[in-house]
Parts: C-alpha cells; structure tokens; sequence
C-alpha cells in the first residue's frame, strides 16, 4: 500500500496501491467497511431507541400498576406499597402537588408520554374523575447534546384539587445503549471473511494479468519462454491465448527473415569468390585493383551481415552477470593493445542480461569511439529507471540531425571504405539491436566535454 522515495532527503509515502490488484482489494474493502459502518450505525440507532423505548414503557407500566394497587390498597398501607414499589432507579412517593410543567422541547416529548400513560389509565382515570396524568423531563447530568434526562411522572389519585398525587421519578438518567460487542463481534468477523474471500478472488484474477506482463516484458528483452498457461477468467484467458499466439507469430517472422538474410549471406559468397578470380585475370593493373577492392568490400559486408544472423538467430540465455566487471574486462583487454580507455563506475553491479551480446555491443562502441575520436572514457551509473553505460570519445561528433541515420544498416559517414578508418556500417545497428533486445537502447548524445557520448541503457533486472 506505501512506497518510499527519496526527494530532496525527504520521505515520500505513496498510499494508494498501483497494481490492479491492490486497487481493486482497496477499493472493494473500503465499500465493504462503509457499508459494514453504516449498516451498524442504522442498526445500533435503532436499537437504542427501541431500548429507550422500552426503558420509558416500563417506567411508564410500573406507575400505572402502582396507581392500580393504591386504588386498591387501604390508605394507612400506601407507604408500604410505596416502599415495595420504589427501586433504585425509579422512586415513587405521595404529594400535595403536582409534576412541574415540562418547558421547550420536553413538551412534545411529555405530551406523548402523557398520552400513552392516560391510555393505560384509562378505565381508572373514568372512575375515579381523577385528572390528566402529567410527565416532565428533567436533565439530570451534562448539557446541550449529553445532556441525560429523566422522567418524573405525576398521576392523581381523585379529583382534583383535593386530591393526592402520586409522583414518580427516574433517579438514573434513561442513557442510551452503548455498543453491543456480539454484535460488533459478528460484524467485524462477517467484515473480516468478506475481505479474505475478496483478497483471494482479486488475487485469482489478477494473476494471469501480472504473469501476462512478466512474459511479455521477458519477451521484450528477447528471452525465450515457454508458452503461458491459459487460465483465470475468460477475459484473462482470451489475453493469455492471444499474446501466445502473437508471440509465436513473431518469433516465427523474425527467425525465417534471419534465416533468408542468413542463407542470401552465405550464398553470395561463391560468386563474390569467381568475380575475385576472374578478376585477377585482368591485365590492366588499374582496372583489376578497383574491382578488388569493390569485390574486397563486397566481401566484408557479407561477412558482417552472415555474422550478424548467425548471433541473432543463436539464443543465449539470460542470467545474473556482473555489469562493472564485464566493462572492466573490455577495458582492459582494449588496454593491454595501448589504446587510451578508462572506467569510472562502481566496482560491482549486478542484473540479469545476456552477456556475450552485452559484451559484442560494448566492444562496438568502444571502438567507434577509439577509431572516429581518440580517446574511450568509460561510465558505469545507476539510476531510477534502470542502469546507463555512457561511452564518451574525443571526437568532432556527429550532427544531432545525422545521429539517428547513422543506425541505419550499412550507413557510414565516413565514406573511403577504408579498412583503417572504418568498418562495414553495422556496428551502431548491432549493438542497438542488442540493447533493445534487452528492453533497453542505444542513443547519441554530445559529451560533456566535446565529442560524442553512446548512451546504452538496461532495465534493472538485478531483483
């Protein structure tokens, strides 16, 4: 659910999940718990009413079966009914006057009460020509919204206004009801399997999709993989069995095109070898030396192009390799040869690559830079987004408008065809290729210092 970054020395705490599946489970328990809050908000006010209700039905039950056994009760025996009646929480006692008038609010609520009592009290009221019962609310502790009220009853016992009256009092404010922890219990324990069987559904469900994304970032950095299990929900299924498909597709595609450029490679070099031999039978001297050299160049780019298929179309696998001391090696082997290369970078960093195909870009660029600018400086650096190789040279550059042309297949600049100063024009392309293959790239900046600076990317792959 949180992530921590740094920014500027600071913690940065991300709340809100960023899988599908976390904010699925996210969203999901937070309309489980406020619907499981408010179905208990609905339900304990209702229950507090209803027992605030009866507490007041009770009290209001107690007077009206009092007043009956007055009524029936020699007058010297009313204190010991009163004494019998009486309770810690609801006294009773006779007086002279009547209930204080209830005032505000209280006397809606009194009327009510006093209604419902005259109703109980009906057939004794009739009789004896007593008056109307009367009911007050009194606050017995705290103000405003805490306040606590309790009910003093007064109901007479004949005519008025000679008549006695019987009072009767809450001595313990009618509170309402506290939570009902069984019935918390069973809320918080329906809560709790509802987000069990959730998290497990979610989880079914999004599991085909994350495992669809690993195969197809794999399948980016040209790792093979065996085909995924089609499984979960039609939806999955049908996206599972769909990247299949395209994945078989693709590979398909790619390895016939290299297996054509292969075989055109091989094929073209029995007749470059009969045009060489028919050409050393030409007598001009000129003549056969151009043609020579055409054929010699013609030769050469067979080669890198065979070369080129052949390592494509060969599957190395991917496993942890030591980044730092694999640059480390090539700049050392370029050095013991005197050639000016340097390393600046941590002294070990690991991630999962192909190293063959790492090491033949690696060695591509250090040479273009050796060859076209002087000088190799070497850069290892680890970022947010992955690791960075930055190989800087000396030389004049190339113009930013030019940078991208110059990874085209047999696109070369520098244009004599000279084997001193320069290859066949696949060198960019191959190790781009390469960094691609391993879901990164290759691009073109200007060095810090002049020259130019090959930048080739990998995704941290280190786990």
């Amino acid at each position: 659910m949180k992530s921590v970054g740094s920014d500027g020395g600071r913690s940065r705490v991300k709340l809100w999940p960023g899988s599908l599946a976390g904010q699925l489970i996210a969203l999901l328990l937070i309309a489980l718990v406020g619907s499981q809050l408010l179905a208990g908000l609905l339900f304990f006010g209702e229950r507090r009413d209803a027992l605030l209700a009866m507490q007041r039905d009770h009290v209001l039950a107690r007077t009206a079966s009092v007043v009956r056994l007055l009524a029936a009760t020699a007058p010297d025996r009313a204190d010991e009914v009163l004494a019998a009646s009486s309770s810690r929480l609801l006294r009773f006692r006779l007086s002279r006057e009547p209930a204080p008038e209830a005032s505000g609010d209280e006397v809606r609520i009194g009327g009510r009460i006093e209604r419902r009592l005259a109703a109980d009290l009906a057939g004794y009221l009739e009789g004896t020509g007593a008056g109307i019962p009367r009911v007050g609310l009194t606050r017995l502790e705290g103000q405003g919204r805490h306040a606590r009220l309790g009910l003093t009853l007064a109901v007479p016992l004949g005519p008025e206004p000679e008549a006695l009256w019987l009072a009767a009092r809450t001595v313990a404010p009618l509170r309402p009801v506290g939570w009902a922890w069984p019935a918390v219990a069973a809320l918080a324990a329906s809560a709790t399997a509802i987000s069990l069987i959730v998290v497990f559904m979610v989880r079914r469900v999004t599991r085909p999709l994350r495992r669809l994304a690993e195969a197809a970032e794999a399948f980016g950095r040209g790792e093979p993989g065996a085909p995924l299990e089609v499984q979960g929900p039609v939806e999955a299924r049908r996206s599972v069995a769909a990247f299949n498909e395209m994945r078989g597709r693709i590979r398909r595609f790619v390895d016939d095109r290299m297996s054509l450029l292969a075989a055109i490679s091989h094929d073209l070099r029995t007749p470059i070898t009969a045009l060489r031999l028919r050409a050393e039978l030409i007598e001009e001297t000129e003549t056969r030396e151009k043609m020579l050299e055409t054929l010699e160049e013609l030769q050469r780019m067979v080669e890198a192009t065979l070369s080129f298929a052949r390592e494509e179309s060969a599957a190395e696998p991917t496993r942890r390799v030591d980044v730092a001391a694999l640059i480390e090696a090539l700049v050392a082997d370029f050095a013991e040869l005197g050639r000016p290369v340097s390393y600046r970078g941590p002294e070990s960093l690991i991630a999962e690559l192909r190293p063959d195909a790492l090491r033949r870009a690696l060695r591509n660029l250090i040479d273009n830079a050796l060859t076209y600018g002087a000088k190799a400086e070497t850069a290892l650096v680890q970022s947010e987004q992955g690791l960075e190789i930055r190989i800087d040279d000396a030389g004049p550059g190339i113009p930013p408008e030019q940078r991208e042309r110059v990874f085209d297949p047999f696109r070369r600049l520098e244009t004599s065809r000279s084997r001193e100063t320069g290859g066949v024009g696949l060198g960019l392309s191959i190790a781009r290729s390469i960094a691609r293959g391993h879901g990164g790239d290759l691009t073109l900046q200007t060095a810090p210092g002049g020259g130019l600076r090959a930048v080739l990317s990998l995704p941290d792959t280190a786990g």
